[in-house]
């Protein structure tokens, strides 16, 4: 099989983590095309974290768009009405700032090609770029940790590289960005990673090392990874091991989603 599937591919943070974690279950996925429904394997906990994770993402995105308290005058449950009150209470609405909730941005530089959907941006009239990406799964988000982490590393220089289709500032400079990971079960937890002109360079080198390390290997070598912890909760263990997972991982991209607001409101109100 050919990576023909991989020319008009644009590489999500989740996509290109499938494949730092294991290079078969970036194959099965994105060459032979095996996809399961974003609930398969997780347990009723699980479908629940799904569903409260979706809520709000969809609450926060109405918030944003709307201008206005999204759960005024309709009946949210718990913990997700809490969640929103608390969104709203740490950013609260201000005339001077533009707010891009959902927004999803395309790079396609030479052979790169990468795609960030951006939680929220926020555009402040002093000329700052802050991306809010929000984390409902347990665990309060540690600096260290997402510092480092593949999400952040494509999302600022996407945003840096891409920004200017939505900034009302043209070019969007490393150094006026931050990112910010908040959790709304730690809704007083909130800890800025900056950007700079010499992580914005470093990363670009990275990515590109990593898309061209994805396109010029061979289909036979994708090969698994020897960590077999990761195939404890991998949708594609029956397949590899003849085993089912015990608690496949929520997945970010599981919580996208086209907004039908006239079904959301009827399914869950």
């Amino acid at each position: 099989m050919s990576h023909s599937k991989l020319k008009d591919l644009f590489y999500s943070q989740s996509s290109l983590g499938a494949y730092q974690s294991c290079q078969l279950k970036f194959r099965r996925r994105y060459l032979e095309g095996l996809f399961w429904p974003g609930t398969w394997g997780l347990d009723q906990q699980g479908r629940e974290q799904l569903e409260q994770g979706r809520l709000f993402h969809l609450l926060a995105q109405r918030y944003f768009a709307i201008g206005s308290n999204p759960i005024e005058g309709v009946e949210v449950k718990e913990p997700e009405s809490s969640w929103i009150k608390d969104l709203m209470q740490l950013l609260p609405l201000s005339k001077g700032n533009l707010y891009l909730p959902e927004q999803e941005l395309r790079l396609r530089k030479g052979s790169l090609r990468l795609l960030a959907k951006y939680d929220l941006l926020v555009f402040t009239p002093q000329g700052r770029v802050l991306i809010y990406d929000w984390k409902t799964t347990a665990g309060v988000p540690k600096k260290e940790y997402f510092a480092k982490h593949l999400q952040t590393l494509v999302y600022r220089y996407v945003l840096c590289s891409a920004g200017e289709a939505c900034s009302p500032f043209g070019r969007v400079s490393p150094e006026d960005v931050t990112m910010m990971y908040w959790n709304p079960q730690y809704p007083t937890h909130l800890e800025p990673l900056p950007y700079s002109d010499r992580q914005f360079s470093r990363d670009g080198q990275l990515l590109e090392e990593l898309v061209n390390s994805i396109e010029t290997r061979d289909f036979e070598n994708f090969l698994a990874t020897t960590d077999l912890k990761r195939c404890s909760h991998c949708e594609y263990a029956p397949i590899c091991l003849g085993e089912r997972t015990s608690q496949a991982e929520i997945d970010e991209e599981d919580l996208e989603l086209e907004l039908n607001w006239e079904e959301i409101e009827s399914a869950i109100f």
